[in-house]
């Protein structure tokens, strides 16, 4: 194993004056591919750098501390916060500290993170289109301030559980084909596009256990929810009858 630390100097590079090309920014980007980077993003220089311009820009911890192991392993935290884990050149956890939206990018979609088991976004708002789509591995996800996700977020994934406890409005094809989804809970969700949970059954094997786990709210728990768009998951539209027959 070796460690490797660095400190941000992004006083004069931050805002309408960042870039690419300033000394501080190459040599941090430098130092990140060198620990094997470049790699974990399918050797894309483009994905890379703009991972590591949202990084550079967002992260509260200016000690950005590199540990290396065995070739095409490496973490990166900022701080005594992890910001990524990679094994065999497969992303396995990421953070984003400080990032509000994604409306505009495109960067946490895709191959990149078919691997990844383990994400955080504590201060995500908005998480876009394709947020995390296609990360058939992900455990765990952490989104407290999210508020709005655009189309195909997180299709495919087979995450377990879902809490948004702030969601309000998702897009076409939210969790889509998730067939290992056992508890999704988002108390102000008010509305969903078509292909929600679309292709799930687990939703449907309730036990005493698990609806005691839930204040026996069934194991979709959306109070909430008032429109779907077509070819959603049945409890879906359960509920939404459910909350309109409860508010007359």
């Amino acid at each position: 194993m070796q460690r490797q630390e660095y400190i941000l100097n992004r006083e004069n590079n931050l805002g309408r004056h960042f870039g690419t090309k300033k000394k501080d920014f190459v040599d941090f980007y430098y130092i990140i591919c060198k620990a094997g980077l470049k790699e974990a993003f399918d050797n894309s220089d483009k994905d890379a750098k703009e991972y590591a311009k949202m990084l550079y820009k967002n992260v509260k911890d200016p000690k950005i501390i590199i540990i290396t192991g065995n070739p095409g392993s490496f973490v990166l935290y900022s701080g005594a916060t992890l910001l990524l884990k990679v094994h065999d050149n497969h992303i396995i956890k990421v953070c984003m500290p400080g990032v509000k939206s994604l409306k505009d990018s495109y960067m946490f979609c895709g191959h990149d993170f078919e691997y990844t088991k383990w994400a955080k976004f504590p201060d995500l708002e908005d998480g876009g289109d394709y947020f995390l789509d296609r990360a058939y591995d992900l455990h765990s996800l952490y989104v407290p301030k999210l508020k709005k996700l655009g189309t195909e977020a997180l299709a495919y994934s087979q995450l377990p559980r879902f809490k948004g406890p702030e969601l309000v409005w998702a897009g076409d094809y939210f969790l889509y084909k998730n067939e290992q989804m056992d508890l999704f809970k988002s108390p102000k969700l008010v509305q969903v596009g078509r292909g929600c949970l679309w292709n799930n059954n687990v939703l449907d094997c309730n036990t005493p256990k698990e609806m005691k786990e839930i204040d026996g709210d069934g194991l979709l728990y959306a109070p909430n929810l008032d429109s779907a768009g077509i070819n959603c998951h049945p409890l879906i539209y359960s509920a939404i009858k459910a909350n309109r027959n409860r508010s007359k």
